[in-house]
């Protein structure tokens, strides 16, 4: 619904504001180019000047309750919907992880391809400071990400449009070392609710720097942060973290598992880790019944 939003958005700005805007200035530079009949107060120029302040107060209705007025309750309707469908998941969650666990997880190569899409957005401070992320790096990352999750858990990572910057200073560094950083990020996951489509695709930020990790996941938000220049892992790892979003801290204390977390900069540097990360079949099966996915609302009986 969020794209429909900004959709209706830009076609109320392309379809109607900007030809009022046009016919506005031909107005003006008609008036400008009327002679002045001093004898009566410029009675020649009163039509001209009734017309083009009318033409300024359709605008500015236009702007303020045709674009704006319905574009923010149609965010907050979104919003809305975000949480209730997130609720309604929430309680059908376990009937679909049973089926999964006890009769829907039985030969991989059997198993229907899911499909997870993501958006990806490069954060720069502002237009002077730059993320150092480049988008070949980010394509590299989506592609390893998308051969861990189809070899392990027939799941396909695509990206919904081009990865696009963005400049945001509130998000450029993100705080996960404590309690009250991690709340100041529930609160900012609170803005990106209102302001992205959470709702069927998860969204990457490239921040500059996360403090206390290398990523974070937003359960509710459906918002991943990753750093430049971290493993190709990482952004795999927090992806794992958004479908296993019922118990959203949960790592593996195993080492070839996708969601193991190297201890220290020793073991990461040993090569962890070893070929494609491991996914186990409770792992698998939450995967596959996650709110992100397509078609994740019906039960697939292979």
């Amino acid at each position: 619904m969020a794209r429909i939003c900004e959709e209706y958005k830009e076609w109320v700005e392309d379809k109607i504001e900007t030809p009022i805007e046009q016919q506005e200035q031909r107005t003006k530079k008609k008036c400008k180019k009327k002679k002045c009949k001093k004898w009566c107060l410029c009675c020649n120029k009163w039509f001209c000047w009734l017309a083009t302040f009318f033409i300024w107060v359709v605008k500015w209705i236009v702007k303020i309750v045709g674009k704006w007025f319905i574009y923010i309750v149609c965010r907050i309707v979104s919003a809305i919907l975000t949480l209730v469908l997130t609720i309604l998941n929430i309680f059908s969650w376990p009937v679909k992880w049973i089926w999964c666990i006890f009769w829907g997880d039985g030969d991989l190569e059997q198993l229907p391809m899911r499909k997870l899409r993501i958006e990806v957005l490069i954060v720069d401070y502002d237009h002077e400071t730059r993320n150092p992320c480049t988008i070949s790096e980010l394509d590299k990352r989506i592609e390893y990400a998308n051969r861990i999750l189809r070899a392990r858990a027939r799941i396909t990572v695509e990206r919904t449009s081009a990865i696009r910057r963005m400049n945001s200073k509130a998000l450029y560094r993100i705080d996960a070392s404590s309690l009250s950083g991690k709340i100041s990020e529930y609160l900012k996951g609170l803005f990106l609710l209102l302001g992205r489509n959470s709702w069927r695709h998860l969204t990457v930020y490239v921040v500059g720097g996360v403090s206390g990790a290398e990523g974070l996941h937003l359960p509710l938000y459906g918002s991943i942060f990753i750093e430049p220049g971290t493993p190709d892992t990482t952004l795999c790892h927090e992806i794992g973290h958004a479908l296993l979003a019922v118990w959203n801290t949960y790592h593996s204390s195993t080492l070839d598992h996708l969601m193991h977390t190297p201890p220290d900069e020793r073991e990461r540097a040993c090569g962890w880790p070893k070929g494609l990360p491991k996914l186990s079949r409770n792992e698998r099966c939450t995967m596959r019944c996650s709110r992100w996915l397509d078609w994740s609302w019906t039960i697939v009986i292979p």
